[in-house]
């Protein structure tokens, strides 16, 4: 752990010259929050939450290429939101696939960027696909 850094497994100095013996009894007779940090707006169970550079690099990645496919189709209807969604989720599944397949040769630190806009490309082809061959308007598919 890094100097100067809070561990909540530790007791604080005030708990010990209170006399409290319990690790996480809180600051100087306060009650103890969830997981036996102390209440006092430290929340000791986000301090270690790490969120890796996939979920992030694949909304950008997901994103880039909807605003390209917007670019060359010159067009936007309510499709192009969830073209933007199968992007973003594609982007990650192709980093996936990228990293366990390992034949991608330009990344950005871990991910894998030419698998992930593969994907991607494929996850915004296959909503244009299906929207195509759905129907139209709800009043084409009554009986």
């Amino acid at each position: 752990m890094a100097a100067g850094s809070l561990d909540w497994k530790t007791p604080h100095p005030a708990d010990l010259k209170s006399g409290s013996d319990r690790i996480g009894s809180g600051r100087a007779g306060r009650p103890a929050g969830p997981l036996g940090g102390p209440v006092d707006g430290l929340r000791p169970y986000t301090r270690g939450v790490d969120i890796g550079p996939a979920p992030v690099l694949a909304l950008l990645v997901g994103g880039f290429h909807t605003a390209l496919f917007v670019a060359i189709r010159r067009t936007v209807d309510a499709r192009v939101a969830i073209a933007f969604l199968a992007a973003v989720l594609g982007a990650w599944a192709g980093d996936a696939t990228g990293g366990r397949l390992g034949i991608d040769p330009v990344r950005i630190g871990d991910f894998h960027l030419i698998t992930a806009s593969i994907v991607a490309w494929a996850g915004i082809g296959f909503v244009f696909v299906l929207s195509i061959l759905g129907p139209e308007s709800p009043e084409e598919h009554r009986l």
